[in-house]
């Protein structure tokens, strides 16, 4: 900005601190505006790392299924003796806890195992 003309030294004075105080002004926006985002900035690095803490303390539970890979005798097969015992290979460790098996008669209606099933590693 072009500078008024003067009309005397007070004028002039007053032209010098208004300018000064838009600077400042300006300044301090500026100021601001860098907190603002390092705030931001902030607040999504602590939140990226709870993320990743707690990523790391409780890890996901799995739902994925074991597969029956193979089974003597084998699955769906109908028999004229019941076996002594069935054996099954599944594709990954079963837990105990939330694994049962059953036998069951030819119109899968009666169960005909003695209720002892069992893992062995």
């Amino acid at each position: 900005m072009a500078e008024p003309v003067r009309q005397g030294w007070n004028s002039a004075r007053i032209y010098r601190e208004k300018k000064s105080m838009r600077l400042r002004n300006n300044q301090l926006r500026l100021m601001m505006s860098s907190v603002h985002i390092s705030t931001a900035r902030r607040r999504w690095l602590v939140a990226a790392l709870v993320a990743l803490f707690l990523a790391l303390v409780f890890p996901g539970v799995s739902s994925a299924h074991a597969v029956l890979l193979r089974s003597d005798p084998a699955q769906d097969a109908i028999l004229r003796v019941a076996p002594k015992q069935v054996r099954m290979w599944f594709s990954e460790n079963l837990s105990p806890s939330f694994s049962t098996a059953e036998v069951l008669n030819a119109a899968n209606q009666q169960r005909v195992d003695r209720h002892d099933a069992h893992i062995s590693r």
